[in-house]
């Protein structure tokens, strides 16, 4: 299995890199701040194909692989997770032609913006207890503590009537379809988790050269050496394991074990990451001027969105006891 990046692919990683560090990182505070996804930035992940990662051509998307998709989501979170978030959830599954010609164009374009409505309160991670019962009402939008650009809100649906035209898959098929969908957007979450956690790695060690204490820089003392090489560590182990789980889905090989070692290791990994970045920055770490703050309240949605850390567990546990593995 050979994991090495192409050129196309690194030549991919340095235009969303370029691109978020002039076009997202003057604005984050900003953003994180008024709790709104930057609408206007639309256009601008369009043209760089960001908002169609895996459509089709013909859909006027970028027709990229789930390698590419990784690399695209862990750039941008690598900067800020809110917007990398909202262009993780632009996947297509199940769409009948006529529905991917009148919604996937605008998307990919970056005319509409894409929504997935799955957790539900007496639900959580029992996706099957789900009791959706959709009158359109009022715009409700949740006061959150991370990832605050990317927009939460409650939909109430009541005694909605779906014609057959906008419903997605078949009859009856609605639980195992989100099961599949679930089981694809663990990559783009352990993605995201290993960007937001380079970024949270970065922003200490920048702090660590430039703070001085006791009449050296910070990273001249042996425990935050200590601590970068683990954060280090954890971010390439983290990285290998998500871009291995990418590999094998664009080989059509199952990941039904693969993408939840992922993402659980990505997540819990990049939750490490966070924290010892503040403990480096000291008071520092609790100021919203500093990126360490941001990251820090940043890396807890990724222990909980798409099926917490618990769930994954329990999904590879089965995996391991239904079924053996020679690694």
């Amino acid at each position: 299995m050979d994991l090495r990046p192409t050129d196309e692919q690194r030549l991919l990683r340095h235009t969303v890199r370029e691109f978020a560090e002039a076009e997202m990182v003057p604005h984050t505070l900003e953003w994180d701040d008024a709790q709104q996804f930057p609408l206007a930035l639309l256009s601008e992940l369009a043209t760089l194909g960001l908002m169609g990662i895996q459509f089709q051509e013909h859909y006027d998307g970028a027709a990229m692989g789930a390698v590419e998709y990784c690399i695209c989501i862990e750039e941008l979170a690598r900067f800020d997770p809110s917007i990398a978030l909202t262009v993780a959830t632009h996947i297509y599954r199940f769409g009948s032609d006529a529905q991917r010609t009148r919604y996937l164009t605008p998307l990919a374009e970056g005319r509409h913006l894409g929504g997935w409505a799955l957790t539900e309160p007496q639900a959580g991670s029992d996706v099957g207890s789900m009791r959706t019962a959709a009158t359109p009402v009022a715009w409700w939008k949740e006061n959150k503590l991370d990832m605050r650009a990317s927009d939460i809100a409650e939909l109430l649906l009541t005694d909605c009537v779906v014609p057959d035209d906008q419903r997605l898959g078949d009859l009856w098929e609605g639980f195992i379809d989100a099961l599949s969908v679930l089981d694809a957007g663990r990559i783009g979450i352990a993605a995201l988790a290993v960007g937001l956690a380079q970024g949270a790695y970065e922003a200490a060690r920048r702090h660590a050269v430039v703070r001085e204490q006791f009449g050296q820089p910070t990273a001249g003392f042996q425990a935050n050496q200590f601590k970068l090489a683990d954060m280090a560590t954890e971010i390439e182990a983290a990285r290998w394991l998500t871009y291995r789980a990418a590999y094998l889905k664009d080989c059509g090989r199952p990941t039904t074990w693969k993408s939840p070692i992922a993402k659980l290791f990505s997540r819990e990994a990049a939750v490490r990451v966070a924290e010892q970045g503040v403990q480096m920055h000291g008071g520092y770490g609790f100021v919203k001027d500093y990126p360490a703050e941001k990251c820090f309240r940043d890396v807890k949605l990724t222990t909980i969105g798409e099926g917490t850390s618990e769930i994954q567990r329990l999904v590879i546990a089965r995996e391991y006891l239904d079924r053996p593995h020679d690694g």
